[in-house]
């Protein structure tokens, strides 16, 4: 395998519960020629005083750049690619970790494969365990591993199980659009492998592990104004990612994926409120999209069947809901 240069790029929002177990599972990566940029995204918790002692104490190549104030995930991403060397980079989420492997075997799998993009399983542990690498290399076609990338397995369209070459991404002009708060990595993916060729490499191998931090950006928003500006965005997402699919076999994947997403939006609004009384507008697409919904989902083959059931309970509580909300009015 040849040792090339690795760009990690790490944004760190308030992260000091995880940041140090995610540091430490980079420090003890097996491939061993690896630049690591942190972003420090307008922290104000002891996030710096982490960062810091970790760089002095580190035997790693680490750039840190510092935002005064918070920009956001996608805009840290970008400053991070915009001081990246190439050739392959990554990206790596502050409340996650990496088994020993997997920045290794990502490259195994890019430059046995000749791909252009290498892809690891990412599973979700609330309490981390370290388990050995058993790498399986294979590749499959774009268009399948775009079903994967909107699919609901541990491929998905996550930017941070996945393995990019930087002068693809330059050659582009490919950055994470900050308007998305989001999806915007499913939009980065999508983007990237929209232009690239041949095959996509796959390890096999669920080497990526992330969890939810209860402090991060979106997690455990309730308010009503917090799920629509949610679902709107994610729905903004969708469209904005059916406008640079070329295939059309992608481009219905995306648009079930849409409705799927735009169905739980609507779970969570009637959950809370009326929803013809605060978003009617977000109504009336749901009412568009839902049409002959069910139907195409089942014999789409796209949704698991596990999937597929819980569609058929939520559109049905969902009519329930909407009944008795119309009999109120």
């Amino acid at each position: 395998m040849n040792h090339e240069n690795v760009d990690i790029i790490l944004p760190v929002h308030n992260s000091e519960k995880f940041l140090s177990e995610c540091l430490s599972s980079i420090e003890k990566q097996s491939y061993y020629n690896t630049h690591l940029v942190i972003i420090n995204d307008g922290s104000t918790d002891s996030s710096q005083d982490i960062i810091n002692f970790f760089k002095n104490h580190s035997h790693l190549d680490i750039t840190v750049l510092t935002n005064e104030n918070a920009q956001g995930v996608s805009v840290a991403r970008n400053q991070g690619l915009s001081v990246a060397r190439g050739p392959y980079v990554t990206f790596l989420d502050s409340d996650d970790v990496l088994l020993k492997d997997h920045i290794g075997d990502l490259v195994q799998t890019i430059q046995l494969t000749q791909s252009e993009l290498a892809v690891t399983g990412a599973v979700k542990q609330t309490k981390i365990r370290y388990v050995e690498s058993n790498l399986k290399i294979n590749s499959t076609s774009i268009d399948k591993a775009m079903k994967a990338i909107l699919g609901f397995k541990n491929i998905q369209g996550y930017s941070v199980n996945k393995l990019y070459k930087l002068d693809i991404i330059n050659r582009n002009q490919l950055r994470f659009n900050d308007s998305l708060f989001v999806c915007e990595d499913l939009y980065f993916v999508c983007s990237y492998v929209k232009v690239i060729t041949g095959q996509v490499g796959f390890t096999g191998t669920d080497t990526y592990i992330y969890r939810q931090n209860e402090n991060s950006n979106l997690a455990q928003r309730k308010e009503l104004a917090d799920i629509i500006r949610k679902g709107k965005n994610e729905q903004k997402a969708y469209s904005m990612i059916l406008q640079i699919l070329d295939s059309e076999q992608a481009k219905r994947y995306c648009e079930l994926k849409k409705t799927w997403t735009m169905i739980n939006f609507i779970k969570s609004v009637v959950s809370v409120a009326d929803p013809y009384n605060c978003i009617p507008e977000v109504m009336a697409a749901y009412n568009d999209q839902k049409r002959q919904f069910l139907i195409r989902a089942i014999f789409s083959g796209f949704f698991p069947l596990k999937d597929l059931v819980h569609l058929i309970i939520d559109t049905c509580s969902i009519k329930i809901k909407l009944g008795k909300l119309n009999k109120a009015l």
